[in-house]
């Protein structure tokens, strides 16, 4: 598999060479996914940058193949009656670690997908990204509260 990602370091070939793909081709997407997130390591920015650009664009279809649908579900979304409240305690929960592993575009996404705020998943993501003064005392809050919640569940 390196050989054929190492033949493509044009990203438009890659892609070409993906399009063509019929049978196997979740098995060859995963094969690639695997090789770009093994060679993260290297310090090779063109294996770097052709590696987000594939998972830019083919993190969804990834997804997808795992049983995840990352359209828009079926059923009407939670109405928030406090958006910018909603978006600050959200923003919160990620800095102070309580939702890991999770950009805040992702987050803009799944928050978008789910909930009813009154805007579009942009506002969303620059909502979720603003740290407002007021937000630090939440966050510290939380964290402590994290920390505290930690010690007692190893109890």
């Amino acid at each position: 598999m390196r050989a054929i990602a190492g033949k493509y370091l044009s990203f438009p070939l890659l892609q070409d060479y993906i399009a063509k793909l019929e049978e196997d081709r979740e098995v060859e997407l995963f094969a690639l996914a695997f090789l770009f997130k093994g060679l993260r390591d290297e310090k090779n920015e063109s294996w770097n940058h052709l590696a987000d650009r594939f998972f830019k664009v083919y993190s969804d279809e990834l997804y997808r193949c795992c049983g995840y649908e990352m359209e828009t579900p079926g059923f009407a979304r939670v109405w928030v009656a406090r958006p910018d409240l909603f978006m600050v305690y959200m923003g919160a929960m990620m800095r102070a670690g309580i939702i890991e592993d999770c950009s805040f575009a992702r987050m803009a996404g799944h928050v978008d997908r789910i909930f009813d705020t009154g805007n579009t998943e942009n506002t969303v993501l620059n909502k979720l990204k603003e740290q407002l003064p007021e937000a630090d005392q939440i966050v510290d809050g939380m964290k402590a509260e994290f920390k505290n919640f930690k010690i007692r569940d190893k109890k």
